[in-house]
């Protein structure tokens, strides 16, 4: 999908070049903002494997629970450099919290090498992840001598976005588990703990707006920011996903 996404906007930005310097004109603001609320779906199943000695031998909790997607809010600037070209920021944040299914395999206090399976919830694990863009991006040229019904497109701007992102994460884990005997089998309490880690990945994306004045309008964004990697030596993380969003947008 990504591949697909890139291939897109490749194809739009080179069609936006050809169109500007056959009939089009050059983005006349210098500066522009955008502040969005949105959403995205890039939830996905975190596993981990946890093992701890009990009576000796070694016990397992197995959890999985689903982390990243929700809400979003986003904050994108920048300024123009060359004619269409651009160079701009993007901050982005969303989190929140979910339960975590876990699998736990204790050893038996009686029988040597004989293990009991318990299963139960962890409830709201917390997990948010920020991301700073760094975005090279592209102003499609309006059309001119365009026709009345579609005379409403002066107004409207498409920008093609894309650039290497560093994204912030912080995410709940299962540092330790204590096991006590109760009447119907073992309890398993575990001890959670928050790690924090970045890394970089890639944000690709298009942006369109139709202004209401010379300054302010509205507008809405499409695009794709993947990050991956290890948060612990037993929690792989892949983060991100498809984004929408809309909100205001102002240039000058």
């Amino acid at each position: 999908m990504l591949k697909t996404m890139a291939a897109m906007v490749c194809g739009v930005v080179v069609c936006g070049s050809g169109t500007a310097s056959a009939q089009g004109f050059a983005w006349q603001n210098k500066i522009f903002v955008n502040v969005s609320g949105g959403g995205t779906g890039g939830a996905n199943d975190v596993h981990q494997q946890f093992t701890f000695e009990y009576l000796l031998e070694p016990a397992t909790i197995d959890t999985t629970r689903r982390a990243g997607g929700g809400g979003l809010f986003d904050f994108t600037a920048g300024a123009m450099v060359y004619e269409n070209w651009a160079a701009g920021i993007s901050f982005s944040r969303s989190g929140g919290s979910s339960d975590a299914r876990f699998t736990a395999t204790i050893p038996d206090p009686i029988d040597f090498d004989t293990f009991r399976e318990v299963s139960g919830t962890i409830p709201g694990m917390e997990h948010s992840e920020s991301w700073f863009a760094f975005l090279g991006a592209y102003v499609l040229p309006r059309l001119t001598n365009m026709p009345k019904y579609i005379a409403f497109m002066e107004n409207t701007d498409l920008m093609v976005l894309a650039g290497p992102v560093r994204a912030a994460v912080s995410h709940e884990i299962v540092s330790e588990a204590t096991v006590s005997e109760g009447s119907s089998g073992p309890v398993v309490s575990v001890t959670r703990e928050v790690h924090k880690k970045s890394f970089w990945g890639i944000q690709i994306g298009v942006d369109g707006r139709y202004m209401f004045t010379k300054n302010i309008g509205a507008g809405a964004f499409l695009r794709y920011s993947g990050a991956s990697g290890d948060l612990t030596d037993d929690v792989n993380l892949d983060l991100g996903g498809f984004q929408v969003g809309a909100g205001v947008r102002i240039k000058f």
